[in-house]
This record gives C-alpha cells, structure tokens and sequence, in this order.
C-alpha cells in the first residue's frame, strides 16, 4: 500500500507552504533515525528565511542516512535542484559558518528528481 507516491510530493513541494514544512519533515525523519544523543537544529516555518544552515545535525555514531560527526544541510524546493545545490555550495563553501570544512559533511536535499545529480557530486 502506497500512502504517498513522488507526484504528490512534488506536487506538495511547489506550494508556498512547503518551504517551511519540508524541513519539519526531514527533522522528524532524522530523529526517527538516529540515537537519541543526535543534536539535530532545522529551522522551520517562517524561521526558513532566516540566514543559516537550513539544518544541522550531531551525530555521536554512523547511521544509514547520517554520518557520524557534524552534518551541514541545505533545503531546495526549487524545481530546478541544480541551479539552488549550486547557489548554496559556492555560498557555503565562502562561509561554512563556523563549521570545519574537512570534518562536516553537507548534504542538499531536494524534494524533485534530479537528473545529473551524480554528475554534480563528482565535480564537487
């Protein structure tokens, strides 16, 4: 039984209102799969449009989806994922905002498909 299928996700990530949902979401997803010592920070709602990370999460062991240590995160719900992951590396990249560069992994999520991403990771 499928509840949610990709169409209504991306149907859902085109409205305004996603913007400040989608990082609610990916927070929950991150507590449901990481121990329970994980420092986890999404802004959320209106917060989304305040300067920073879009999330950051602390994780003290390897997970599936989180690695362990400091993990810097950036949300798109652009329908064009290439254009934003690039605006926000080169931005990132300039100002990590306090975190090691060597030592944190940045992870953007996207709610759209996106062809080319591997294309995206290897160069970067």
């Amino acid at each position: 039984m499928i509840l949610v299928t990709r169409d209504d996700i991306e149907r859902w990530a085109s409205s305004f209102e996603a913007k400040g949902e989608l990082p609610h979401l990916i927070a929950r997803l991150v507590y449901a799969t990481t121990p329970n010592n994980t420092e986890i920070r999404f802004p959320s709602g209106s917060a989304v449009f305040l300067s920073g990370w879009d999330g950051v999460v602390i994780c003290k062991e390897d997970t599936r989806f989180i690695p362990k240590g400091d993990t810097c995160i950036e949300i798109g719900t652009d329908k064009n994922p290439k254009s934003k992951s690039d605006k926000d590396y080169i931005k990132r990249k300039e100002d990590s905002l306090g975190f090691n560069q060597i030592e944190t992994t940045y992870i953007f999520i996207t709610p759209y498909i996106w062809e080319g991403k591997c294309d995206w990771i290897k160069n970067k």
